[in-house]
């Protein structure tokens, strides 16, 4: 298998100057850091798009739709931090996925820890300066942002999942990423929205890395 960096440059031409990040003496410190915070997603997957984040050549924010305790917030918000490349952006009402709000649950039955303990981890990760939260849905998010980098990973449902996509993509700047997490037979409504997505726009450029599917526009 080819490592991640000659998968980067040679598909995405992302900077290579950065990818030196990837084996930083700091990335143990950082995987450790990110094993303390609660996630759905694996510390090796916050670790491949933090470093998606940090290479990317054209400039702009990142949004992060469905964010939990913010462990991939962490990744992206460090991504950005260390290009020196915008802002995060993590767009999430903390209340869970409807029909599975048990699996989102911290210590309160009805979630209302939810959104304080995000913006804890966040706090103690000193990435604060780093990170704009908005505690809503994508329907009620009215800003305008040149976005080089979109995240997706809130409810997986099809119809959810098309709608994310349709909300953001005007904001997309020429060249983003676009990320779909959890793409697997898992998800059907992932993978069929993403086969749209790119059959509709016509984009030659996607791998898969872990279990994201990363997409460049």
């Amino acid at each position: 298998m080819k490592p991640l960096s000659t998968i980067l440059h040679g598909t995405f031409r992302f900077r290579t100057k950065h990818l030196k990040l990837a084996s930083s003496p700091n990335m143990g410190e950082i995987k450790e850091f990110l094993e303390t915070v609660p996630g759905m997603i694996s510390v090796e997957s916050c670790i491949l798009h933090m470093v998606i984040c940090s290479t990317q050549v054209v400039r702009g924010d990142v949004i992060e739709i469905g964010a939990w305790q913010g462990r991939n917030s962490i990744a992206l918000a460090l991504g950005c931090k260390e290009s020196a490349n915008g802002k995060l952006t993590v767009i999430d009402h903390f209340k869970g996925n409807p029909g599975k709000e048990r699996f989102y649950r911290i210590s309160k039955k009805d979630l209302s820890d939810v959104f304080d303990g995000f913006l804890s981890n966040i706090a103690r990760s000193g990435l604060t300066n780093e990170v704009r939260t908005f505690a809503g849905s994508r329907e009620e998010f009215d800003k305008k942002l040149a976005v080089r980098l979109l995240f997706i990973d809130g409810n997986h449902d099809y119809e959810a999942v098309k709608a994310d996509i349709a909300h953001f993509y005007p904001m997309l700047v020429p060249g983003a990423i676009v990320i779909l997490d959890d793409y697997s037979e898992e998800f059907p409504g992932v993978i069929r929205a993403a086969a749209e997505f790119m059959k509709e726009n016509e984009y030659a450029t996607s791998i898969i890395l872990g279990r994201s599917l990363v997409i460049k526009t």
